[in-house]
């Protein structure tokens, strides 16, 4: 996973400047793809959670 957000990274910029926001198609997909790998990184997290950490026994 850290790969795709290498990725991203490169490929999505955030300019200085309000006249070199994207356009909204452009906008939209970098949204959609940002927040496809949101879900992936948080199932991957909740995952974790679940099977790789130790049990708590102490009360």
């Amino acid at each position: 996973m850290p790969h795709e957000f290498d990725k991203l990274r490169t490929e999505i910029s955030i300019p200085g400047a309000p006249s070199g926001l994207p356009n909204l198609t452009t906008a939209s997909k970098h949204l959609t793809t940002l927040a496809g790998l949101t879900k992936d990184l948080s199932e991957a997290v909740r995952y974790s959670a679940e099977y790789d950490s130790p049990s708590s026994t102490s009360d």
